[in-house]
């Protein structure tokens, strides 16, 4: 485990979001893209935001403002006037589907799919500028497409430890001053997803 990050104790709380409204707040691609955004280069104003994403600010402080009412960014200091940055609230964000009505299984679906689309747009992205990255970077990103023979409590404990592993790191997203010089935001994107049927008599364990 790498020692310069903060203790995994430290962790931001965790949220868990289970009501449908929330969860189609938050699946709307261009609301992902704004927070992707927070998180790599910290608090934007929603003109800042716009050029980025090539939006108007008007559309960005809309969806912005959405965000905020659902609790996943917020105002940032250091505002004047009608500048008004925004920051990502600290927080760790779950979706737990078998905790689910119908409708927030739905949601949770189409919360899903953004989020597929998002990793897979960051992917491209990467594609398109590796080049243009010193070879330390280019060595040490990486994409792992693998599959192996597990149990359910096996696939759990991989789940615990690739969340362990992130844990001392997850601050500096919300908080760009505890970066080190050099760092860069980087996406992880993990599934581990049962291949086939499921087992005959496994029962609900």
């Amino acid at each position: 485990m790498p020692s310069e990050g903060p203790a995994a104790e430290n962790r931001f709380p965790l949220r868990e979001v289970t009501d449908a409204m929330t969860m189609r707040a938050m699946a709307h691609p261009m609301r992902l893209r704004l927070l992707a955004l927070l998180m790599a280069q910290g608090p934007l104003t929603a003109t800042e935001a716009g050029e980025v994403v090539n939006e108007s600010a008007a559309n960005c402080s809309f969806h912005l403002r959405t965000l905020a009412k659902y609790g996943f960014v917020e105002e940032a200091s250091g505002g004047t006037g009608r500048r008004r940055p925004w920051r990502v609230v600290p927080q760790r964000t779950a979706v737990h589907r078998d905790d689910l009505d119908a409708e927030g299984l739905l949601a949770s679906h189409s919360l899903s799919r953004s989020l597929r689309a998002l990793a897979a747009e960051e992917q491209a992205a990467w594609s398109a500028a590796r080049s243009g990255f010193p070879k330390t970077w280019r060595t040490a990103a990486f994409e792992n497409h693998s599959a192996v023979a597990v149990t359910a409590p096996e696939l759990r404990q991989i789940r615990d430890g690739i969340e362990a592993l992130l844990a001392p790191f997850e601050s500096r997203i919300a908080d760009p001053s505890r970066r080190p010089a050099g760092a860069l935001p980087v996406m992880f994107t993990a599934a581990g997803i049962p291949m086939g049927a499921p087992p005959a008599a496994e029962g609900d364990r």
